[in-house]
Formats: structure tokens, sequence, C-alpha cells
């Protein structure tokens, strides 16, 4: 349930307004020595920001939410299970290191492309938490990111791809990002377009989906950072082995 606060009163503390879920997770984190705040802010929307060791290890995390009332019980949960997942599960480091080893890769796998990465198969592993405390996708996801993404996509389908193949790195970098955004979305939202994706690449889909798999067939409950690993460099590596497959080249000029 969403509560209304004093907001106005800037001594308020925020974790004296969370649900028992929350506190609850707000003590996992922090039992795991991970340092944690709640910073307000006037932007209508909540996020997290973890802070991580040289080894890619989470040592704190600031949530950010918004300063008006009623406060969100279901983003709050869904970022501070952010925060727990980046402790259980590590982060995709491994997959940036082996990218960057290959210049088509780099392309492809870009920073900003690598963290959306993270953020959304965490989602998988996060969803039956969710689920429990009675939350829906509607009640936890910024819906503002999902408007114009269906129509963006209808586009990439009709004029992105030349003959509905992918033939280069643009085309390529879209194709995984438009699947790794509607395939780890919980529920059935995206089922039509996910349909028309496995129908352009059959390998390349294949490849996700057994990523999907992993991060379905995990709990948050153990420490499962070298599984994570494994999944992730599998994963990376069989991109790779596509891209020799299919002769993909550098073009002459990248842009």
């Amino acid at each position: 349930m969403d509560i209304k606060l004093q907001l106005s009163n800037t001594m308020c503390n925020i974790e004296d307004y969370l649900d028992e879920n929350n506190k609850e997770l707000v003590s996992f984190i922090r039992a795991k020595n991970v340092l944690i705040n709640f910073v307000p802010h006037g932007e209508d929307c909540y996020a997290q920001q973890s802070q991580k060791g040289g080894n890619g290890i989470i040592t704190g995390a600031t949530i950010y939410y918004y300063n008006k009332e009623p406060l969100s019980q279901a983003k709050i949960a869904h970022e501070l299970l952010h925060v727990k997942a980046d402790i259980m599960l590590g982060d995709n480091t491994i997959m940036v290191q082996i990218a960057r080893e290959s210049p088509i890769l780099s392309c492809i796998f870009r920073e900003d492309f690598c963290v959306h990465i993270l953020n959304v198969t965490q989602h998988i592993a996060m969803a039956p938490y969710l689920e429990d405390m009675g939350w829906f996708p509607n009640d936890y996801f910024e819906t503002e990111d999902l408007k114009g993404l269906e129509s963006e996509f209808k586009d990439f389908m009709k004029n992105g791809l030349k003959e509905g193949k992918l033939k280069n790195l643009k085309n390529i970098s879209n194709y995984l990002n438009y699947l790794f955004t509607f395939m780890f979305f919980p529920g059935n939202k995206f089922k039509s377009e996910l349909i028309q994706l496995k129908k352009v690449d059959y390998v390349l889909f294949h490849r996700v989906k057994e990523l999907y798999k992993a991060f379905n067939d995990i709990s948050l409950e153990e420490d499962n950072t070298d599984f994570i690993q494994t999944e992730y460099r599998r994963f990376i590596e069989g991109v790779k082995n596509w891209i020799d497959d299919n002769k993909i080249e550098l073009p002459l000029f990248p842009h």
C-alpha cells in the first residue's frame, strides 16, 4: 500500500515509512556490510545507484525517491531488490571485459548497453519477490520509459532491417536491445514482439534466451555470483561465435 508522507518536513526519516517487506530488505542489505541511503529528488521517478569497489563488489547504494506524496512502496522494493541482486549475483564485469577484447563486440556492447543488460536481467530474478509482496509490473516500473517503445520497434522491423536480416552493427545493436528489453520484462506483455524477433535470427535469439533461463532459475537467497559470471561469459562468447559465423565486419568508417 502506498502511504502519504509529511515530506514537507525535511527532517522526515523515510525509513520510518517503509513497509515491513522493505524494512527487511534494508536489514538484509546492511547485514551484508553494504551502506544504503535514501535521497529525495524532484523528478517523478525512482532510481538506485550502486557504489562498487575496483573488484566490482558492491559497497554501498543510494535510493532516489520522488519527494511528493504518496511514497510508492512497490518502487522502493524494486530499487532495494536491485541492490540485493548486486550483492547476491554480482555484476556483468566479465561480459564487459570480453567485449573490450573485440573491436566488433565493443561497438555492440557499449557501456550504456551493458548497464541496461545488467538492469533487465536482474528483473527476472527479482520478479518472484515482487509478486510475493503483491506487486505487479505496472506498480513498480516507470511506465513512462515504455511509451513509444512499441512504435519504435515497429519502425525498426519495417525500415531498420534490410530484407529482414541483421547485416550491420547498428541493426545488431538495435535487435539485441529490443530483445533484452522485451524478453526480460516480467510477464507476457511483449509476446508478439518476441515472436517477430525470433523469426529474424533464431540463433541469436536463443543465445539471449539461455541467459534468460539462467536468471529465471536462480534465487537471491544464495550467493550465485560465480554461476552468473559463467552465464554472462557463455552468452558473450556465443555472440562472438555468431558474429564469426555470419562474417560480420567493422565498417571502414564506423560511426
